[in-house]
């Protein structure tokens, strides 16, 4: 799936973007997949990043 120019430049999470929908959707046709993550602003810590980005979508996903 991709969501195009809706994406958040710095991850999910930290924009106005709600993926909650996006997780419902996905756990209703039992997606069992992987879901991915690109970050857009380089000037961001990569690993803080990465740190926020996998906590706010274990806290959606789960």
């Amino acid at each position: 799936m991709t969501l195009g120019m809706m994406r958040p430049k710095r991850g999910p999470g930290r924009g106005p973007m709600d993926y909650r929908p996006i997780a419902e959707a996905l756990a209703e046709i039992g997606y069992e997949g992987y879901v991915s993550v690109e970050i857009h602003d380089f000037n961001l810590d990569p690993e803080a990043t990465a740190g926020r980005c996998l906590e706010y979508l274990r806290r959606v996903f789960r």
